[in-house]
C-alpha cells in the first residue's frame, strides 16, 4: 500500500493517532508513514484565533472528509432550525419539542459530529 494511500486512510476515512496507526499496521516503526500522514494534513489545516495557556494558537485540520461531514449536519440543523420556526408560538408539539426532546437532540448532534 501507497504511504500516500495511507494518509488518506488515516485522515479521511478514521482520523487516527500516531499510536492507532501503529497498532492498525502492527508495526511500531511507522515514523515515514506518520510524516506522510502529517504533511497531508497540514493541506487542511486551519490556524483557530484561540490560544492554549502556553499562547500557541490551536489548530483544526479540515480534510474533504470532515467537511463534507460538518456540511450535512449544518444542513439537517437548518431543516430542524426551519421546521422549528413555522411551528405557531403556542403549539403544543413546540412546547413539547422544546422540554422533552433537548436534550435528545444535543445528544444526536454531538454524537453526529464525532
Amino acid at each position: 500500500m501507497a504511504s500516500n494511500d495511507l494518509a488518506l486512510r488515516f485522515s479521511d476515512e478514521t482520523y487516527a493517532t500516531k499510536l492507532e496507526v501503529s497498532k492498525a499496521l502492527g508495526t511500531s516503526l511507522v515514523d515515514t508513514i506518520w510524516s506522510n500522514i502529517i504533511a497531508y494534513r497540514s493541506h487542511f489545516t486551519r490556524v483557530l484565533s484561540l490560544r492554549n495557556i502556553e499562547k500557541t494558537p490551536f489548530n483544526v485540520v479540515l480534510t474533504p472528509t470532515i467537511m463534507d461531514r460538518c456540511t450535512s449536519l449544518e444542513r439537517k440543523l437548518s431543516k430542524v432550525l426551519l421546521r422549528y420556526s413555522r411551528l405557531a408560538p403556542n403549539a403544543p408539539g413546540k412546547a413539547k419539542l422544546r422540554v422533552e426532546n433537548y436534550t435528545k437532540i444535543l445528544y444526536w448532534v454531538a454524537k453526529n459530529i464525532i
